[in-house]
């Protein structure tokens, strides 16, 4: 009797190495739940526009959280970013390693743990195979999110899960754990639900998307030169009439550019100048926005040294820095070919391109900034990014 006492139950050491285990999977829990609420943080503010044009994580065009984070793969229903979902997983995962270190709950708990650790494993292969053969993007964060849930696998499984052979499941224990991490799941997405800005439900976004896709589509030319960004073959042409001093403006350039990554081979959008300046739109009363005039022809000026989508993004990433001369400082630092950007600058051509746009801008009815027109129908104002998408999903049916 006393030798099946002393066998059932674990040596000190035994003890103490199952409990450093569960130390160091609490701690890749704890990472794991960082890395999640981190890219659920980034997921909405692509989502609604307030992230920057590229995440640190953007090394290189097949090494983009950006694209990730745009594209539908990142939500898993009902709008919801899948790694708001894998913040609760870690969450639950968290809990049972507190479980696990009641030596009474432990058996139970591990072997919880490890069927809670196959579904994300699952789940961890699954979404890289996605982004290695559809997306053909990799997302560093994800990656990392994806190595950690291995981990926490081995970590389980070194703490040598036991059959329900030998002990029988102890249903009271379990349905504990699944409660809880149940809540957790529930209870994670829901707070992190909070991070979303700019809430509008499925059925508003496909009315407004409707109510634009009914206004009668307009022809608008469309010159060789023009700045654009995005292939020239593609199906959709999106034309942005903005001014780089707005604050609406940006937001809308920040939209597009989450646009641009869901989409990347099937929009080209074109960019059209129609700076609240004085200085070159001589309709305006007054200047709101007094350097928009000479952003306006950095821009396209940059445009033709190849470089319009740098500067573009510059200028809007710092639109709050923009004064006299700033749109110049940020051409030298993109180290453009600064003798022919200043020639180009200073050019009655420039002014020429400047005023057509607006005039341009002025018989399409254009009386705000920004505004888009989309294969030719005419949207004010930047629209949440779910309008965006269910436009461009309803332009691309066959």
């Amino acid at each position: 009797m006393a030798s099946e006492v002393s066998h059932s139950i674990p040596s000190l050491a035994a003890q103490k190495k199952s409990r450093i285990i569960i130390s160091l999977l609490g701690l890749c829990s704890l990472i794991g739940l960082g890395l999640n609420v981190f890219l659920t943080e980034h997921f909405y503010q692509i989502r609604n526009g307030t992230a920057g044009f590229r995440s640190f994580c953007n090394v290189s065009p097949s090494s983009n959280c950006d694209v990730v984070a745009a594209s539908p793969y990142a939500e898993f229903f009902w709008g919801l970013p899948l790694s708001s979902f894998g913040a609760g997983w870690f969450l639950a995962l968290l809990a049972t390693s507190i479980f696990a270190w009641n030596r009474y709950w432990r058996r139970d708990a591990v072997r919880f743990g490890l069927l809670i650790a196959a579904v994300g494993t699952l789940f961890s292969f699954a979404y890289l195979w996605i982004m290695m053969g559809m997306l053909k993007t990799y997302c560093l964060l994800c990656l990392g999110v994806d190595a950690t849930v291995l981990g926490a696998l081995v970590l389980i499984i070194s703490l040598k899960p036991e059959g329900f052979r030998e002990h029988p499941l102890n249903f009271s224990r379990t349905k504990w754990m699944f409660a809880v991490s149940v809540a957790a799941l529930l209870l994670s997405v829901g707070i992190l639900k909070t991070r979303d800005e700019n809430r509008i439900s499925s059925s508003e976004a496909q009315a407004l998307a409707t109510q634009v896709l009914e206004t009668p589509p307009v022809r608008i030319s469309s010159p060789t030169n023009v700045p654009s960004i995005g292939p020239k073959e593609a199906k959709i042409t999106i034309i942005e009439f903005s001014d780089f001093q707005c604050p609406f403006c940006r937001i809308g350039a920040l939209v597009l550019n989450s646009v641009l990554n869901r989409y990347p081979n099937q929009i080209r959008v074109e960019f059209r100048n129609f700076p609240l300046d004085q200085k070159c739109h001589p309709e305006m009363t007054f200047t709101p926005h007094p350097v928009a005039c000479e952003s306006a022809a950095a821009a396209l000026c940059a445009n033709q040294v190849g470089e319009f989508e740098k500067l573009y993004q510059r200028l809007f990433e710092e639109q709050a820095s923009l004064r006299p001369g700033k749109a110049i400082d940020f051409a030298k630092d993109l180290k453009l070919d600064m003798p022919r950007f200043e020639a180009c600058v200073a050019s009655q051509e420039t002014a020429t391109s400047i005023a057509m746009d607006i005039r341009e801008g002025g018989l399409l009815n254009v009386q705000s900034t920004p505004t888009f027109f989309i294969n030719g129908h005419k949207m004010d104002g930047p629209m949440p990014l779910p309008v965006w998408f269910a436009i461009i999903d309803k332009l691309l049916q066959p």
